[in-house]
Order: C-alpha cells, then sequence, then structure tokens
C-alpha cells in the first residue's frame, strides 16, 4: 500500500527519501519512494491554489519569505477566495501583476494570500522563517509589533501582545493560529512532513523589517539546502516563488529558481518538479524586462530610476495601465503631483473602474493642495471599495484640512468601523478632538489608543499632559509612571512628573526626577531651572544660586533664572546683588517680572 506521506528528508548526504503513514501508526523509514513535488511560481498566490488542489488539512507550514503574506481580507473577499474551485475562478479572484483590486472579486494577492489558507483549514501552524540577520533582540519584537499594529489590519490586539521572544525565537498567534517567527538554523526539528514555501527574496534581503535590498543573495543554495538537511526538514509538497515580476527579486537572480528546485528534487529534470506557466523561467522581451526592473527600482523606493524605466515601458506600450499608476506614485514621492495628474488622466477612460486609481487622483490633488477634487476622488474610490479604512482615513484628513470637522470625525469613525485596531485613524480622531476641544471624547480616543497598544509611549506621555492639564495629579502620575515604564529616561516624561510631585511637596522624588532628566540634556536652561526650584525649596540657597548661574552662563537673557536667582540671593543676604538680579529680570521679561517683584513677599523685606 503506497503510504500516505511522501516526502523529502534533508538528513545526510547523500539524500535519504522517507517515507510515513500517520494514519496507520507506523514510524517514519527509509525508503525509495517518488520525490517530492516541487512546485515553482511567479505569482505567490499560486501556493494557495496548489495547496487547495492538493486538499491539505491541519498541516505545518513553514513559510521561508522576506514577507509573512498574512494581510486579513474583509469577508466578502474571502468568500470569494474559497468559492474559486476552477482554474478560471481561481484566476479571475487573483491579482496578477499589472491587475488591480476589486472588492469582492479580484482580490487575492501576494500579501494576503496566507490568511485564506489559514482560516480555510489548510495549516493549524505558521513558522515564518526571516532573513538570518533579523530575529536578535526585543528591540526586534517591540518594532515587529509596532509593523503589526499600523499594516495588518484587523489582528486583534491581544494577538499582537502575545508575541514573546525567548532565544531568537519570537510565538504569538495570528488570526488564531500560533505563530511563529525565527531565522532558519533556530527550526525545530519537526516529527511529521510539513508544507514547505519558498519565496527566492528571502535570499535578497537581509531583514524582514527593514527591508534593505542586497546587491547579491545573502547565502548560497547549497548553504541555504544545507541547513534544512541539518534540520531534517521533509515535506510532500514545495513550492517555490519567484518574485520577479513584482519587484522583490532582481531579475538577474531568478536562476535561483532553478538551483533550489534542482537542489531539492536531486535531479536536473523530473516529472515531480512542476513549473507553473507564469514562472519566470524563459527570457522575457525587452519590455518585460524593463518593467522587472522598473518594480524592482521602485520597490527599493529609487523614485527617479523607477519613474525613467516606467516612462520607456509605457512608451513601447502605452495600453497596459499598471505603469501609468506607478509612473504617477514616482512622481508623487519625487515631489512631482502636477506631473502625476497628467498621468493619471491620460488613462482615466480605462482606469475609472479601480479604486486604486482614484486613490492615486486624490493623493495628487491633496499633494497640489487642491483638497476639494481630493474629497471628490476619494470618494469614488470609497464607492467602489466602501470598507476601506485607509481611505476613509485621507478622506478624514482632506475634510480637516478644509476645516469641515463634522464629516472629518464620520469619516473617521467609520474608518475605525472597518479598522476597529487602527492606531494610525483613532490618533487622527484624537487630534481632532484636541483641536476643537472635545476633551472627554479625546481622552476616550487615547485610551483606546492605549487598549490596543500598551506599549505606546506617546499616549501615555499625552494622556498624562491630559490629566495634568485637567487639574488631575493622581492619574496623570500614573499615565507618566507608565510612560516611563517604556522610555525611563525621557526628559520631557521625567520633567512632568517632577512638576507634579514638586507642587506636591515630594521635594526630594522631585529632585531625582530632575537630575535624571537633566542626565540625557545637561546643558537644558529649562531643565537646570527645575532642579533650581526643588533646591530653593529644599533651603539649598547656595547650591540653587549655582544652578541658576549656569543657566545664565548659556542664556544670560533668561529672565526667568534671573528672577530665581534673585530669590536665592535675597534668601542668602545678598541683598544688593539681588537688586541687580531682579533688574535683569525685568529688563530682558518685561512687566510681568516687575509685576511679579512687587506680589513676592520676599522682595518687600
Amino acid at each position: 500500500m503506497q503510504s500516505i506521506f511522501r516526502f523529502l528528508a534533508f538528513l545526510s548526504l547523500p539524500f535519504l527519501l522517507i517515507s510515513g503513514c500517520r494514519q496507520s501508526g507506523k514510524s517514519l523509514r527509509a525508503g525509495l519512494d517518488p520525490l517530492p513535488r516541487v512546485v515553482t511560481m511567479e505569482n505567490h498566490t499560486e501556493s494557495y491554489r496548489v495547496w487547495e488542489k492538493a486538499n491539505v488539512r491541519n498541516r505545518v507550514v513553514v513559510h521561508i519569505d522576506t514577507h509573512i503574506d498574512l494581510n486579513w481580507m474583509p469577508e466578502k473577499d474571502y468568500r470569494a477566495v474559497n468559492s474559486a474551485k476552477s482554474s478560471s475562478d481561481f484566476q479571475n479572484c487573483s491579482i496578477q501583476p499589472g491587475q488591480f483590486y476589486e472588492p469582492g472579486k479580484r482580490v487575492l494577492h501576494v500579501g494576503n494570500w496566507l490568511y485564506p489558507a489559514l482560516r480555510s483549514g489548510m495549516a493549524a501552524s505558521l513558522y515564518w522563517v526571516v532573513p538570518d540577520s533579523a530575529v536578535h533582540s526585543a528591540r526586534w519584537l517591540r518594532d515587529l509589533k509596532t509593523g503589526m499594529r499600523l499594516h495588518f489590519t484587523n489582528v486583534n490586539p491581544r494577538e499582537i501582545e502575545s508575541f514573546h521572544i525567548r532565544d531568537s525565537v519570537i510565538t504569538g498567534r495570528l488570526f488564531g493560529i500560533p505563530v511563529t517567527i525565527l531565522p532558519l538554523n533556530r527550526l525545530p526539528i519537526f516529527n511529521e512532513p510539513v508544507l514547505l514555501d519558498i519565496d527566492l527574496d528571502y535570499f535578497q534581503f537581509d531583514s524582514a523589517l527593514l527591508l534593505n535590498r542586497l546587491p547579491t543573495p545573502q547565502k548560497s543554495i547549497r548553504r541555504f539546502v544545507k541547513v534544512l538537511r541539518k534540520k531534517k526538514v521533509a515535506s510532500d509538497l514545495v513550492t517555490v516563488c519567484y518574485s520577479v515580476e513584482q519587484g522583490y527579486l532582481d531579475f538577474k537572480n531568478r536562476d535561483l529558481g532553478d538551483s533550489l528546485r534542482n537542489a531539492l528534487t536531486m535531479v536536473e529534470r523530473d516529472s515531480s518538479a512542476i513549473v507553473l506557466k507564469n514562472s519566470v523561467t524563459s527570457e522575457p522581451s525587452a519590455n518585460q524586462l524593463t518593467l522587472f526592473q522598473a518594480d524592482a527600482r521602485f520597490y527599493d523606493q529609487n523614485y527617479e530610476e523607477a519613474s525613467r524605466l516606467y516612462r520607456d515601458v509605457i512608451q513601447r506600450n502605452p495600453k497596459s495601465i499598471k505603469p501609468y499608476l506607478n509612473l504617477a506614485e514616482c512622481d508623487l514621492n519625487l515631489g512631482k503631483p502636477k506631473e502625476a495628474l497628467q498621468a493619471l488622466k491620460s488613462i482615466e477612460p480605462k482606469a475609472a473602474g479601480f479604486p486604486q486609481f482614484w486613490k492615486i487622483m486624490g493623493d495628487s490633488h491633496v499633494a497640489s493642495l487642491n483638497n476639494s477634487k481630493a474629497v471628490r476622488d476619494y470618494r469614488k474610490a470609497l464607492a467602489l471599495d466602501p470598507e476601506n479604512g485607509r481611505l476613509w482615513e485621507k478622506l478624514g484628513l482632506t475634510f480637516k484640512r478644509l476645516n469641515q470637522f463634522r464629516k472629518a470625525e464620520t469619516a473617521f469613525l467609520n474608518g475605525i468601523r472597518f479598522r476597529p485596531y487602527a492606531i494610525d485613524i483613532q490618533l487622527q480622531l484624537y487630534l481632532l478632538y484636541k483641536q476643537l476641544r472635545f476633551r472627554e471624547k479625546a481622552r476616550n480616543c487615547l485610551i483606546q489608543i492605549l487598549e490596543t497598544d500598551p506599549a505606546d509611549f506617546e499616549a501615555w506621555a499625552e494622556l498624562g499632559r491630559m490629566y495634568q492639564a485637567n487639574h488631575q495629579p493622581e492619574s496623570a502620575q500614573k499615565a507618566f509612571r507608565r510612560a516611563l515604564q517604556i522610555r525611563p529616561s525621557e526628559p520631557s516624561v521625567l520633567t512632568a512628573l517632577g512638576r507634579i510631585l514638586l507642587r506636591q511637596k515630594s521635594y526630594a522624588a522631585a529632585q531625582q526626577l530632575f537630575l535624571q532628566a537633566l542626565e540625557s540634556d545637561p546643558d537644558n536652561p529649562a531643565l537646570k531651572g527645575n532642579l533650581g526650584v526643588v533646591l530653593l525649596r529644599t533651603k539649598q540657597f547656595s547650591a540653587a544660586e549655582n544652578i541658576f548661574q549656569q543657566i545664565l552662563t548659556i542664556d544670560p537673557r533668561n529672565a526667568l533664572a534671573w528672577y530665581n536667582l534673585a530669590m536665592a540671593l535675597t534668601l542668602q543676604g545678598k541683598k544688593h546683588e539681588a537688586k541687580k538680579s531682579i533688574q535683569k529680570a525685568v529688563l530682558f521679561g518685561g512687566e510681568k517680572f516687575r509685576k511679579l517683584a512687587r506680589r513676592n513677599p520676599l522682595f518687600q523685606r
């Protein structure tokens, strides 16, 4: 009886082919089973189709890629993918290079294909193998969480908080599935065959966070496979994506695909090595090659070079829409909104049915300071894609610039409706409420942000300042202390908390905070002034005098320092010097300091 699982195990040279039957309870044994399937492709969405046709369920996925490819998709988009049964259905719902997102229709792309795979039960757990230099510190984990909150739509914040790091391995959950993030050499030994999915851009980048493209691949195929062999990784189905047409892998490195396929199948040609029709295996036309290069430069944010290449592509083939949109985005990033609008208007009759077209048109009008037209454009985009939270945010910002605050509020609230955990939209809504002095609503926005991201330093600090302004010192203290747990040496928060304690006559604690703030900026006159006031309150008059003298050495026109120096001198009986200091305070600070001196009983004596 043929074994259920046929897979390749990387044990030692030469490779041993191993087969096993989990359902019958037999242990894995060495044998001469057929080679596993190695499927190469250009568009990574094909991996979903390959798995779906193989009817895989509850598998361990080892996803070796610079990108996690796990963006959330709306329910109607998921239904469109899940209901695709034939090859034509799948092609119709996939976004191929040069095509556009159409809500509920053409929805599956290289950034979200793993989401329906996991949700439909194909995977029980996910191991995301990132470039080796990536995972190494708690800071990397913090940056990862920040990126997830910013870019992952509708991920429960509790799941993001679940991620923790130990020995260069990060574990947590996303969309209910256990996710492990690790470098290749930290892969565990699996006791079952895995779905091995490899994107060749893994070799092109040095970090999943920084996304710095390397001029040459970071490791050889031979060393890569050697690590897999050492880890005894076994798979009955391998998918390999080129990602050349997406701009992630340089065209000159496309031979990595053939090398990897041959290394995994151990032969130059074999019936088990399946090449999909859209794989980059043949020589592209000159225009295709130029487009590949343009996409790569666009991805690298080399907009000058990308713009030049896209213009070459358009000149050779003016019918394709996508190069025009990418050219417009290049022009926008280069500060050329008029050129962007010109490129967009030339394709408006053909592209008006795509929300991305109207989004870029709106961005171009914003950059041209034509917010009224930008409102029109964003509304047209939302008519085509009404559940796009980021479009609602752009519309809200545009209304805000037009001082249409009620409409801005409505747009932001709609954005939050479709992206309930989006901190960026909550922040914009908070800033709107703060501008309108809706204090209670502003406070609630900050609390919502902190429920999503308890490690948001800026939100804790701003909440503390809000409580402080509302004369709620105890609540302000709690918020400032939470902020300092995240950034212990932040001078502004140390100072704010110190001032609260100063008013509460907790002089020793206030002095400690002011000294700590000065460590990061020892020549800051304002920070020195805080310390000087504490020394005055604690009757350390000589030390206070010294501090104020230091301030005046840095800033001789500092009226407040002259005034405080006058108090320190008076309390030491140096009345003549104190009088001169008061005169300096009035000279540089005006009538305000004259009135302060007249009301201060210290100077009446």
